[in-house]
């Protein structure tokens, strides 16, 4: 198969992956004012403690869910296809956001902690599409094609905000509200699932019995801080991923609070936000690649990271926020892609599958247990968080010099 067919066989998984990622990232600037606002899901003379624990935990059901349900959904598309555990993921993501949009309208709180663990359950979209990216592409041409999946990712955690932004919106048409971005994930998820159906052609062959480990993320964690190789860069990816988690889930509670924004404000900077990731995937880190050897880039990406979350604290003007944020993003993007360069480099080919199983459970892990803590840590103070993440960061860098 030629390249112009590979990429025409890869283009609805593109797709797929852009529409996901748009459902995922329209969330964030949703939950801060239903949480917090006086007209959002809970009652005007709830706390402010209660409010930030049903907060974290409904930040945490996702992540949480994914943890578990990501392997067996990677097992599941090795034995059965990867087109029906697709389709199947957004089925079931659709239907998610369908029950998020009917728990804003009903105020029911314990129906949108369900309606996020049910998402997060289908939370495999990407993982399966790249796993059906590496069934198609020339063995010799997998990071060029896996790269490309990136660009729609982050198309869509740009998109995700702004549609948030323009359909939550009541003064665009009356009867728009929190709900409505919500309802039109799950239509656009829906109509995603049924495209995939039609246009994909199914990528992989079963090639034995169904064995499914429901505790397949837990054996990976526990593995990964067990083997010897890979046990402190496994700490320093943990690192890192608890302090892009708590950064990321915090911020739009953040400007919230320090700046009073509404709904539609947290939108456009939630979007923004994804610019930085956008910069880095399709114009850095090319050029950090071809110039920088791996580790050196991590340093001053971690360094970079640490200063701007912490000028997001420390500045008290919004418009040298939002330039922090970029910037720290930006670098976050780096990180990410340059660590997991790194973790690859130490296995062998029969082990990709594993370490990439490694730090997709570490990242789940590390996105729960910061959802719990962002609201927590707020009531110390409005930049505990932030500064907490920042410290992580210099920690992370520190312990590169000790170990890599």
């Amino acid at each position: 198969m030629n390249s112009n067919k590979n990429l025409s066989a890869i283009f609805p998984l593109f797709l797929a992956v852009f529409i996901d990622c748009i459902g995922l990232s329209l969330v964030f600037p949703i939950l801060t004012p239903l949480f917090y606002d006086s007209s959002g899901i809970l009652p005007v003379n709830d706390s402010e403690t209660l409010r930030s624990i049903l907060f974290g935990i409904t930040l945490a059901m996702w992540p949480l869910a994914m943890f578990f349900a990501t392997p067996i959904l990677g097992e599941l598309s090795d034995e059965i296809g990867r087109k029906k555990i697709l389709v199947f993921c957004l089925g079931l993501v659709g239907i998610s956001y369908f029950l998020s949009g009917i728990a804003v309208l009903a105020d029911s709180v314990s129906l949108m902690i369900v309606s996020r663990f049910l998402a997060g359950l289908c939370a495999g979209c990407v993982p399966v599409a790249q796993a059906a990216v590496i069934d198609i592409c020339p063995p010799d041409q997998k990071p060029k094609y896996l790269s490309l999946l990136l660009f729609p990712a982050s198309l869509g955690f740009v998109a995700g905000p702004l549609f948030s932004t323009l359909l939550g919106n009541a003064r665009w048409i009356s009867w728009f509200g929190l709900w409505t971005p919500l309802f039109f994930a799950g239509i656009l998820a829906l109509f995603n699932a049924a495209l995939l159906w039609a246009t994909l052609q199914e990528t992989h062959v079963k090639v034995g019995k169904l064995h499914l480990n429901i505790m397949g993320a837990v054996h990976l964690f526990v593995d990964a801080f067990n083997n010897k190789a890979v046990r402190f860069l496994s700490l320093i990816f943990l690192l890192f991923e608890f302090a892009w988690g708590l950064y990321f889930q915090y911020i739009s509670l953040f400007m919230l609070h320090a700046f009073h924004y509404n709904a539609t404000q947290i939108g456009w900077f939630m979007a923004w936000l994804a610019c930085g990731f956008a910069v880095a995937f399709l114009i850095i880190i090319p050029w950090l690649s071809k110039h920088f050897k791996n580790l050196p880039v991590i340093r001053v990406s971690f360094v970079v990271s640490a200063v701007f979350m912490a000028v997001c604290v420390l500045c008290p003007w919004a418009s040298i926020v939002w330039l922090a944020t970029f910037i720290a993003c930006a670098a976050n993007g780096v990180l990410y892609s340059f660590l997991l360069s790194i973790c690859s480099d130490t296995v062998g080919p029969e082990r990709q599958g594993w370490i990439m199983g490694v730090t997709a459970a570490v990242t789940a892990l590390a996105f729960a247990v910061t959802a719990l803590l962002t609201g927590l840590l707020s009531l110390i103070s409005v930049g505990t968080p932030l500064y907490v993440a920042s410290a992580a960061m210099v920690v992370a860098t520190l312990l590169t010099f000790r170990f890599l």
